[in-house]
This record gives C-alpha cells, structure tokens and sequence, in this order.
C-alpha cells in the first residue's frame, strides 16, 4: 500500500466464512453520494479548483461504490490523469477536461459486473440487452414490442430484476421506464454483445420509437442515433 500510495481500502475475498478466522471483522461499505466524494477529493487534493466537476464526474462513473472508487482512483494514478506530489494528490489535467474524458471501464469494475450478469437467466439477459443497447431509461411498451412475450410473463422477469436492484422502475404520470441501476452494468453488457447483435437491437429500438405518435425532439434525436448505431446510413438524421 505504501508503494501504491492508494487513498481508499484494498478489498480482498474468501470462501470460507469471517467465522474461520480469529479476529475477522464484518465492515459494511455503504454507497459514497456525490457530497460525499467531493469531501474526499477535497482532502486528497486540498489546493484543486473546480472541484465538483471531477467529483461529478467520478460519481457517475461509480455510481458511489467502494469497489469502484478503488478501482477508478487506482485507473486515474495509471494513466497520469491524477499523480501524487510531496504527499498531496494533483490532478494533472483541467476539471473541465476531466469531465468530459471518456475513460475505459477498469478490469475491476468489468470483472464484478461479468460476474453479476452471469449470475442471471437468459431471458433476463435478453431484457437487460435491449435496455443495454438503448442506453437510457426506456418505456415499457417499447421493451414489449421488442420481445414480443406475454405481459405476465415480461413484468414477472422485470419484477426479479428490480428486487435484485439490477434495474429501477421510474413512473411518469401512467408511464413506466425501466432503466439500470448502475449504469456501469449496462455498458459493460452493451461491450459483451457482437457487433452484429448491437446492431440488430439498435435498429429494432429505432423503428418502434420511429412508430410513436408525435415524438418529441428528444425521440427523434434518438431515432437518428440507433439508425447511425445500427448503420442504416438512409434514416441516419440527427
């Protein structure tokens, strides 16, 4: 740890219960909120303006997990973003560039998320790859049309998946989106998937949100975006 100079906790695992070992101690890791890791950011590098900007940004891409956290300060240590200068923490690039870095999703995180669909069905999967591909909370007519299974049998598998906080449910007025608690399980699923599946997923999305009644600007942006993912150059638009 002193080689590293690490600021979070190193996590290890066992098969055998903490009741195998003499002085074994259960300590529960609760989910760090944005404020939270601005504190912690705050401390670590005390003289960083902007702060918030890289607190954000480190938020959403961890959703506030310990694990995560670990791993992603570690990721900003290895690829220079963050260094360490006479015992503090300087960022060595702007909050603003920070924010707007699109970093991979370090082994870590990737491993835990494998790990946690692989635990799962496959007709949960086939949910939870729709919902990947479309990248954003999405309406539960559009998920029913794409299956094409009962309803029974659609709001029994989504209801499982709530219960394993895999995926929320969010209530507009009489409308129902379902979308993934941590975003982070959807992309590593969306870099699972082949090319040809991708694609495939992107193209249905579109054409049943290009047969809603009166899309608004945002729909219609969309559309555009799985047609250009799916590589339907014609339909395309922006």
């Amino acid at each position: 740890m002193d080689k590293l100079q690490l600021p979070l906790f190193f996590f290890f695992s066992s098969k055998y219960s903490e009741h195998q070992f003499s002085s074994a101690e259960s300590i529960t890791l609760k989910e760090l909120s944005e404020e939270q890791i601005k504190n912690m950011l705050t401390k670590m590098a005390p003289n960083q303006v902007n702060i918030e900007l890289i607190s954000q940004k480190i938020f959403n891409e961890t959703d506030g997990i310990p694990q995560f956290l670990n791993a992603f300060i570690k990721q900003l240590l290895d690829e220079k973003v963050l260094s360490i200068e006479n015992d503090q923490y300087i960022f060595l690039k702007t909050p603003e560039a920070i924010s707007k870095q699109n970093f991979n999703i370090p082994p870590t995180i990737r491993q835990l998320s494998k790990q946690r669909l692989e635990s799962l069905s496959n007709n949960q999967l086939i949910l939870l790859k729709v919902l990947a591909v479309s990248g954003r909370a999405l309406h539960i007519n559009i998920l029913l049309e794409i299956v094409e299974w009962e309803e029974e049998k659609t709001f029994d598998l989504l209801e499982g998946l709530i219960e394993e906080r895999i995926i929320i449910q969010q209530k507009i007025g009489f409308d129902e989106y379902f979308s993934f608690t941590r975003r982070k399980l959807g992309e590593v699923l969306y870099e699972e998937l082949q090319p040809n599946e991708q694609k495939k997923i992107h193209k249905e999305l579109a054409v049943h949100l290009e047969n809603l009644p009166l899309p608004s600007l945002a729909i219609t942006q969309q559309i555009g975006e799985h047609y250009r993912a799916a590589e339907v150059a014609s339909k395309a638009y922006s």
